[in-house]
C-alpha cells in the first residue's frame, strides 16, 4: 500500500508541473502593407461658381402700335436681325410716303431756285436786274437746299420708324417666351420688353478664388497681361467645370478675367472663366463645381487615402520599419486623386505603410506583413 501511495504522489507532482507551464507567446498581428506610388500630378484647386450668359438682351418695342404678328417659337435659337415680332405698319408706311412726297416737292423748289439764280445772274450782265435781286435769288437757293436736307432727314426718320415695326433679335441666342400677346398696344414706354434673347455660346462662369491661391492667381494674370503687351503667346489658366449631375469636369475653358480687389470679408478674389459651349449643354444661372488647373508636379508621392489616421498631432501613416516594428509617421497632405492622396511632406517614397489591418497594429510593436497585391490576389481566389 505504501508503494501505491508513493506512485500517486509522484504522478500528482508531474501533473502540477505541466499545469503551470507558460503558454507560447502570441504571434504578431498580420497586416497588409503597400508601397507609395510616384507619378506626375496635375495640381489644381476647386471652388464653386455660377454660369452666366455673355449677353442677355431685352427686346423692346421701339415704336408705338398694335402687335400684329409673332414670328418665332419660344425657347428656340434665333439669329441676329431675325424678325421676332411685327408691329402694325399702316400709319408708318403713310408717314414714309408723305416724307417721300415732301422730298420731291423740296427738290422741285430747289431746281426752280437754281434756275432763277442762273437767269438773274445772266440778266445782271446787261443790268436788266439789280444786284439785290441776284442776292435774293442766292438766298432763295440756300433756303431750298436746306429744305431738301430737312425733307430727306424726315424721310430717313420715317423709314427708320417703319423699320422698327419689324422687331428683330439684337444677337444670336436663345429666345425666351413672349411677354406680350399679339393684339396688344405696345410702345417705347412699356415697363416690360416683348421678350428676351440670351447668348449661350460662349458662356461665362463666375467663381471665387480661395484665399490661399489669390497671390498665385494674381501673378498668373499679371504674366498673361505682360505677354499680351509684349506680343508673346499668352498662357491662359485652364479651368474646368462640372454641373451638379456630372461626376467629372467635362467642360474646359480658360480664365479671361480676375478682379483687381480682394474681398475683405471673405479673403477671396472674384474671377471668370469662359467656355465655348458649342454643345449648348451649359445654361445661364446654373450652379457649377469649378476646378482650376495650376501646373504639373512631376514624380509626386501618393498613398491610399484609407490608410491615413488622425490624432491631435494631425494626419499620420503607420510605417513598417526595421524588424517589422510599426512607426507612427506624421505627413502633410496635398490634393486628393480618387482613392489616393498626394503626400507633400513626411515620406521619401521608399517606405512601406500599413494599408489594411490598421486596427490590429500598434506603434512600437512588431507585425507580420503581407504584400497588398498578394492579399488582393488571395482574396480574389477565395471569392472565386
Amino acid at each position: 500500500m505504501r508503494n501505491v501511495g508513493l506512485i500517486l504522489l509522484v504522478a500528482a507532482a508531474g501533473c502540477s508541473k505541466d499545469a503551470v507551464q507558460a503558454p507560447p507567446p502570441p504571434k504578431p498581428p498580420l497586416v497588409t502593407v503597400s508601397e507609395p506610388v510616384r507619378r506626375d500630378i496635375v495640381r489644381f484647386f476647386e471652388a464653386t461658381g455660377r454660369t452666366r450668359a455673355i449677353a442677355s438682351v431685352e427686346v423692346p418695342a421701339r415704336v408705338l402700335g398694335f402687335l400684329q404678328e409673332m414670328k418665332f417659337e419660344p425657347g428656340t435659337r434665333v439669329k441676329k436681325d431675325q424678325i421676332l415680332f411685327v408691329i402694325e405698319k399702316d400709319d408708318y408706311e403713310a408717314q414714309r410716303d408723305q416724307a417721300v412726297a415732301n422730298v420731291a416737292a423740296s427738290e422741285a423748289e430747289q431746281e426752280k431756285a437754281k434756275s432763277d439764280l442762273e437767269r438773274f445772274e445772266e440778266a445782271l450782265k446787261s443790268n436788266a436786274v439789280s444786284k439785290v435781286q441776284v442776292t435774293q435769288a442766292k438766298a432763295e437757293l440756300l433756303r431750298s437746299d436746306a429744305a431738301v436736307l430737312s425733307a430727306k432727314a424726315l424721310l430717313r426718320r420715317a423709314e427708320l420708324s417703319l423699320s422698327y415695326c419689324d422687331v428683330r433679335s439684337p444677337i444670336d441666342g436663345l429666345v425666351g417666351r413672349n411677354l406680350t400677346d399679339v393684339g396688344n398696344l405696345v410702345g417705347p414706354g412699356d415697363a416690360k420688353p416683348l421678350t428676351t434673347v440670351v447668348s449661350r455660346a460662349p458662356i461665362f462662369c463666375y467663381f471665387e478664388i480661395p484665399e490661399q491661391f489669390v497671390n498665385e492667381a494674381l501673378k498668373r494674370q499679371a504674366a498673361k497681361a505682360e505677354a499680351e503687351k509684349e506680343g508673346r503667346k499668352r498662357t491662359d489658366t485652364i479651368i474646368r467645370i462640372a454641373l451638379p449631375n456630372e461626376k467629372d469636369f467635362p467642360h474646359e475653358g480658360f480664365i479671361d478675367w480676375a478682379d483687381n480687389v480682394v474681398d475683405e470679408g471673405t479673403g477671396t478674389l472674384r474671377a471668370r472663366g469662359v467656355f465655348d459651349n458649342k454643345d449648348l449643354l451649359l445654361y445661364s444661372g446654373v450652379f457649377a463645381r469649378v476646378r482650376i488647373i495650376l501646373d504639373t508636379v512631376p514624380n509626386s508621392i501618393l498613398v491610399n487615402y484609407a490608410a491615413l489616421s488622425i490624432d491631435l498631432g494631425g494626419r499620420y501613416l503607420l510605417i513598417v520599419g526595421e524588424n517589422d516594428i510599426v512607426e507612427r509617421r506624421y505627413v502633410k497632405l496635398g490634393q486628393i486623386e480618387g482613392d489616393e492622396v498626394v503626400i507633400v511632406d513626411g515620406l521619401d517614397g521608399s517606405e512601406s505603410y500599413i494599408s489594411d489591418g490598421l486596427i490590429r497594429a500598434r506603434p512600437g510593436l512588431p507585425v507580420r506583413t503581407q504584400d497588398a497585391a498578394a492579399a488582393e490576389s488571395a482574396a480574389g481566389a477565395r471569392n472565386g
